[in-house]
């Protein structure tokens, strides 16, 4: 009977190790997820301030505009007037990314109807957005995605 017994207990010792063992298996897949998707949300953050800072410093050379103001509803702020004119003059940017060693070459073109600029950096592999990771991932050797603005449905 003791035999019996102390099998009956390293078995539930086992299945006690083992569904701790999952649990913590769950919670640091949930933690790493939500590291994953702050990640994600600092890059997009910083890639729409870059966007938005080129593109109101772009549109606002081309005709006299308060850039502050510009760059402001380009980021999120309502106001229908610039929106408007933003819209009317076609303003708007693409992003692409080349792989390269190390990262990528990111660049940024901006445009209106009056015509276009292009600027671009270099950045390091966890600095770039999960588009393009998974595109070169995938073999690509380039990523391209447009830049929308908040009142055209792009996040800020």
């Amino acid at each position: 009977m003791r035999g019996l017994l102390w099998a009956l207990a390293q078995e539930c010792a086992r299945t006690t190790l083992t569904l701790l063992a999952w649990c913590a298996m769950g919670v640091a897949y949930v933690w790493l997820d939500s590291l994953g998707e702050r990640a994600k949300a600092d890059t997009e953050r910083a890639l729409d301030a870059w966007g938005a800072h080129e593109l109101a410093d772009f549109v606002c050379t081309r005709r006299v505009s308060n850039r502050a103001r510009v760059e402001a509803v380009l980021l999120g702020a309502r106001d229908a007037e610039l929106e408007a004119w933003l819209d009317e003059i076609g303003a708007g940017a693409d992003l692409t990314w080349e792989r390269r060693d190390h990262g990528a070459l990111e660049s940024l073109r901006v445009f209106s109807r009056d015509g276009h600029r292009t600027v671009a950096r270099e950045r390091p592999w966890d600095e770039l957005p999960s588009e393009a990771r998974a595109a070169f991932l995938r073999g690509d050797a380039t990523a391209s995605v447009p830049w929308q603005a908040p009142w055209r449905g792009g996040a800020a």
